[in-house]
């Protein structure tokens, strides 16, 4: 599912040294040939003219590139854009400005995506040379800026490890002084927060699914107790697609953890991968009485399996394959 990048313009901004890595690419003429619905990048791009170099920057919470530039829309506004992919092969895309050029802004933007909790980026001004991620018991996180050749303004990215709650991020200067800081507003998810409705199954390897109403009736997966993942299940909606065609299969990888639901017909759930090994799950009846299955398994894959290409396919209680879906190994998101 694609998940929209939020921009929230706040204090004054900056960058420093971060596990984030980032490289610049030349930036592609406006006048390339639109590619299909899918190509995001050009999507993005419509009627609107980059301009500076590009920035490709290793998201460590996606464990995906995300690709960083500057754009100019119909009026000459200057827009910072960029772009995310997620591990489960989508991913989102937007230019944004607050509602005025971002080169003009005497404060920093900072942009956050729901899909990427644990790294933060956005601009900065031309006196901003470090940035450091502050934690809850007054630790720091040093972070990067990058300043692309021709860009009104610099790139600043922030990894925060999973385990670790940043309250707020400082900006300095070229001697070190402080120029100002952030506070992290973490993204809620009104899911992660609510009770339970009925019986929390627990799943293998240390799963659970759990049902919730807030805001309307969903699975919230668990691994150890943290969140690991959701599946909405409203009857309406239920195995239905963005396009709103139906999916035998709604499946969720997390580090080797794979799990999901699927149609009622399906007791087994494998997953078949590029050289043709196999990882299989049997399915359980949802306990809420929706109608769906529940599946949980865990495979030894050290790769990556998006980026590898693999199928997912259903049996029913026979053992007949019911249903095949395939995912093809990812393409770029950009030229």
């Amino acid at each position: 599912m694609a998940v929209p990048v939020a921009l929230v313009a706040r204090g004054v901004g900056g960058g420093d040294v971060s596990t984030a890595i980032a490289t610049a690419t030349p930036t592609p003429t406006a006048t390339a040939t639109t590619p299909p619905e899918r190509d995001i990048y050009h999507r993005v791009m419509e009627n609107r003219t980059p301009f500076g170099e590009r920035l490709v920057v290793e998201n460590t919470a996606q464990r995906r590139p995300m690709l960083m530039w500057f754009a100019k829309d119909g009026n000459g506004r200057a827009l910072f854009c960029a772009i995310v992919r997620t591990r489960g092969g989508g991913g989102s895309g937007s230019c944004e400005g607050a509602g005025s050029d971002v080169a003009s802004l005497p404060s920093d933007v900072m942009v956050t995506s729901p899909a990427d909790p644990s790294f933060r980026y956005g601009t900065c001004r031309d006196d901003v040379t470090g940035v450091s991620g502050i934690t809850a018991d007054g630790g720091r996180i040093p972070g990067r800026v990058q300043r692309p050749a021709g860009a009104p303004r610099g790139i600043w990215t922030v990894s925060v490890p999973a385990e670790t709650r940043v309250t707020s991020f400082e900006f300095t200067g070229a001697q070190g002084q402080v120029l100002g800081g952030v506070k992290e507003q973490p993204v809620a998810y009104p899911e992660a927060e609510a009770r339970p409705v009925g019986a929390v199954e627990r799943m293998p390897h240390g799963m659970t699914a759990g049902l919730v109403n807030t805001p309307d009736e969903t699975v919230v997966w668990r691994l150890d107790g943290d969140m690991a993942g959701m599946h909405l299940v409203r009857p309406k909606d239920l195995l239905s697609g963005m396009d709103g065609g139906k999916s035998p299969v709604e499946m969720t990888e997390r580090d080797g953890h794979w799990f999901g639901i699927a149609d009622a017909r399906t007791a087994k759930v494998e997953l078949v991968f590029a050289d043709r090994s196999t990882s299989a799950a049997v399915t359980r009846s949802d306990p809420w009485r929706i109608g769906f299955r529940l599946f949980s398994g865990l495979h030894k894959r050290s790769g990556d399996i998006y980026r590898e290409g693999f199928e997912v396919v259903g049996y029913d209680a026979a053992g007949a394959e019911i249903w095949r879906e395939p995912h093809p190994r990812e393409t770029p998101a950009w030229p």
